[in-house]
């Protein structure tokens, strides 16, 4: 029943993405092969002609180009340019010699016409007589079967992780992730592999790759509907979830390393997609018109604004050479009181976000003026008279703050719940100390020392990297009454060293990881993130 189910479903996907939507599955299932991909092109251009470039198990390098659909004459003749490129063009990349010969293929999810493989047969035999590379074809079929066996190889048994792919797969692309379920079954997929036990990395390895060929098919339908949040936020709870089993188990690089940057890199290209969108436009309100301005609107363009300085951020971090985009910051200073909507401590870390950005790339006041109204709403929030007041905390979602504000309210928000409580206090407090902002921290503390402080505690360090820890307490306390400046600083400043390894290793990563886990946001993952952000702005 699971083998005919997701055979149905795999064809589905396949046949109706593009070239871009089955490049990450193909090289996965290439690494499944025992290949070694080297290159990976970005949106689908081609470089030469070539998609993936790889070296297969015996190390002979390989160069694919990704086609979607069928091809038929007229649209050979179309491709033949490409096609020669891809044959007649050495393999430019480091790791190989441009005189190495090489395997040449043309890859499609739909058929080739008998036609064109007729063309193609008397091409390559005038390619041959020249002594270059002959064109072999992957065709849907062949493709198809490799996709499921590597889903049927991995997937969890359980009948509710069935369900959750059947339901993830047929969600809405239009809406938010439902983390709590992708979640569960990445978790499932990755976390629950006997090879943990044993620390079997080669066969971590392949769940690894499995897994990224799964997760596409579940990303399709928030990549048909061009929502790019969604497709990111997915990714990075892939991400997220491969690096807590990297944590766990210490898996060496090579294990992981070639998926996680793959992955990565896709986040990036999503990240310049929406970047070019979001500048070539004045007017971002979505159809239909009457559902979005207000709350919606501002809730929109703090989420967009927040992951886009995220992508700067972390751009910056890995690439010594990186320049931060300047048009972002005159947008921020100019629109950041109309546009920006601190809807509860959901949206904290898309705040975040902007000010270092901010920060970074021009040092301006406006900075500090979006940290410090956060400060002070949460202070005012969470020691008002009345207690319908609370501020939401870190686990209640922007879509539960707007369907409660909305009426007829179909589901009331009780905040009640939330007064006098904050998990991101004394995280915006210790960054408030670092920038040296004494005067403002000191008008505000009577009220700063009346609220409770907390923060979940993992037993394990690489629960941080989950979505959901039941393994772990919340931590509550009040800062002091009487706060001395020197003992604040150094609280503020200090290596608490308390974030999972691979987090220090990999820093970049947690600016995506924040904004869509917000309820990991402490102290030390702040400091990690301005630390590496100050450091390499001032390179």
């Amino acid at each position: 029943m699971k083998s005919g189910v997701l055979e149905k479903i795999v064809e589905n996907w396949l046949t109706s993405t593009n070239e871009r939507g089955y490049q990450i599955p193909f090289s996965q299932l290439l690494m499944l092969q025992g290949h070694t991909v080297l290159y990976v092109s970005k949106h689908g251009q081609m470089e030469q002609g070539k998609d993936l470039i790889t070296l297969d198990p015996d190390g002979v390098p390989c160069a694919y180009q990704l086609k979607a659909g069928n091809i038929n004459l007229d649209r050979w003749r179309e491709m033949q340019a490409q096609i020669q490129e891809l044959v007649e063009l050495p393999i430019a990349h480091p790791s190989i010699d441009k005189d190495t010969p090489f395997r040449a293929y043309l890859v499609t999810n739909g058929e080739i016409d008998d036609t064109v493989r007729r063309w193609i047969d008397d091409r390559n035999n005038s390619w041959s007589k020249k002594g270059l590379p002959t064109v072999n074809i992957i065709i849907k079929g062949e493709l198809l079967r490799g996709f499921v066996a590597a889903q049927e190889s991995s997937f969890p048994e359980a009948s509710t992780s069935l369900r959750d792919f059947l339901e993830l797969y047929l969600a809405d692309g239009r809406d938010f992730v439902n983390k709590d379920r992708l979640a569960s079954f990445l978790d499932g997929l990755l976390l629950n592999d006997p090879g943990i036990q044993t620390k079997d990395v080669n066969r971590l390895h392949r769940v690894i790759a499995t897994a990224a060929v799964i997760t596409q098919c579940l990303i399709a339908p928030f990549e048909k509907e061009r929502n790019y949040v969604g497709t990111l936020e997915s990714w990075t709870m892939f991400c997220a979830c491969v690096l807590a089993l990297v944590e766990q188990v210490r898996i060496p690089d090579k294990f992981w390393r070639p998926t996680y940057d793959i992955i990565t890199g896709r986040l990036h290209e999503q990240l310049e997609d929406l970047k070019t969108e979001f500048l070539s436009r004045e007017n971002y309100i979505e159809q239909p018109a009457l559902g979005d301005g207000g709350m919606v609107y501002q809730a929109r363009l703090t989420i967009v604004l927040g992951w886009l300085c995220a992508f700067e951020l972390s751009c910056l971090v890995n690439s010594s050479d990186w320049q931060l985009d300047k048009n972002l910051l005159v947008i921020i200073k100019r629109r950041f009181k109309e546009w920006f909507w601190y809807w509860g401590e959901s949206g904290t870390t898309y705040q975040i976000m902007i000010s270092l950005f901010a920060e970074a790339a021009g040092k301006d006041s406006v900075f500090w003026d979006i940290l410090l109204d956060k400060l002070v709403e949460i202070c005012v929030a969470n020691t008002s008279d009345d207690p319908e007041n609370g501020f939401p905390d870190p686990y209640t979602t922007v879509n539960e703050i707007v369907e409660a504000k909305i009426p007829p309210a179909r589901n009331p928000l009780d905040r009640k719940q939330f007064s006098g409580l904050s998990y991101h206090l004394a995280p915006l407090v210790h960054h408030a100390a670092r920038l040296n902002k004494r005067i403002a921290l000191n008008e505000l503390w009577k009220m700063i020392s009346k609220i409770c402080c907390c923060e979940y505690e993992p037993t394990h360090k690489w629960h941080y990297l989950l979505w959901r820890s039941n393994e772990g307490q919340d931590k509550t306390w009040f800062l002091k009454k009487t706060q001395s400046w020197s003992e604040l600083k150094a609280i503020a400043t200090k290596n608490e060293g308390s974030l999972p390894e691979i987090l220090y290793e990999n820093p970049a990563f947690l600016y995506t990881l924040l904004l869509v886990y917000p309820h990991r946001l402490t102290t030390e993952a702040l400091r990690l993130v301005h630390e590496k952000t100050m450091s390499c702005a001032e390179r």
